[in-house]
């Protein structure tokens, strides 16, 4: 019995180490990029050594292409380590979603919640205030949002807080098909932790679980069914030229400066077949490049 006890005493002193949030260094040799999803907990990235102005969102950095060979891993798309990158194209579904650096996603941090409850709540006002806002500034879209404030939970499950909204008009109406795209902002477990450049952790989005995880879901009506078809790992459905990019960039700047969008390659499109082919971060309107 003594093995078991061991192995017991061993996980309560893990998980009560875990706990405590390290506080992030900003290191200026890195990219602001880079900066800022370590601080999320976003591993497997890293700076690319390019120009600004030779960076090219449909073809990668300096013409690059990404391949989707064994290659990655010795020769990795820019701004991913050869280890993000076969997981990013080689490994199974089984093994896709737990790949951070694989998968859309979006973190910040806000110091006014003391609690969970209350984070689910301003994180709900901040997302409508966006919207809002978005709808004033003359956007090109029509926009209807739906949200759950709260967790659900039920014998065997728990639905987390998401905000979601759908897009009508230009790209996102063909046809018979109306309110054709959909942006879902799914939230995961809420942690404490230390703001890029913070002196003191706050409640933050979890990106870092393999469960339960903060992700961003892009979503577009099948013209069979007129069903959504969402997807974070493949994209098999049909683009409308929905420039998914462009809307993001556009929405973020209504967003609270501590909260960034971060689109992994091929998980959006700037036109009916091309995808962004490097990994970015939005913030207020900016693109970030994991370029130094």
């Amino acid at each position: 019995m003594k093995k078991p006890i061991c192995i017991l005493c061993f996980i309560i002193f893990i998980s009560g180490c875990v706990s405590n949030p390290k506080k992030h260094n900003w290191n200026p040799e890195d990219s602001e990029a880079l900066n800022i999803a370590t601080a999320a907990g976003i591993d497997g990235l890293k700076d690319y050594k390019t120009k600004p102005d030779e960076v090219d969102l449909s073809k990668g950095l300096n013409s690059l292409d990404i391949a989707y060979a064994a290659s990655n891993f010795s020769t990795p798309p820019p701004g991913f380590t050869g280890w993000s990158s076969l997981s990013l194209f080689i490994l199974s579904d089984l093994f896709s979603p737990d790949a951070r650096a694989a998968r859309n996603s979006f973190f910040y941090w806000d110091s006014k919640p003391k609690n969970k409850k209350d984070f689910y709540t301003n994180f709900i006002n901040i997302m409508e205030k966006a919207k809002t806002a978005y709808e004033k500034s003359g956007g090109k879209y029509e926009l209807v949002s739906s949200h759950r404030g709260h967790e659900k939970k039920g014998m065997l499950y728990t639905l987390n807080p998401y905000w979601s909204v759908n897009l009508n008009g230009h790209e996102c109406s063909k046809g018979k098909i109306k309110w054709a795209c959909l942006i879902s902002f799914d939230l995961g477990n809420i942690v404490e932790s230390y703001p890029p450049r913070g002196d003191k952790p706050v409640l933050h989005t979890d990106v870092s679980a393999s469960r339960g995880y903060t992700k961003l879901s892009i979503c577009l009506k099948n013209e069979q069914n007129y069903k959504l078809d969402c997807s974070y790992i493949y994209r098999r459905k049909t683009n409308y030229h929905f420039n998914e990019l462009e809307f993001l960039t556009e929405f973020s700047k209504f967003l609270p400066e501590d909260f960034y969008i971060y689109i992994a390659p091929k998980r959006a499109f700037l036109d009916k077949q091309t995808p962004l082919k490097i990994p970015v971060i939005l913030n207020k309107g900016r693109l970030l490049y994991f370029i130094n």
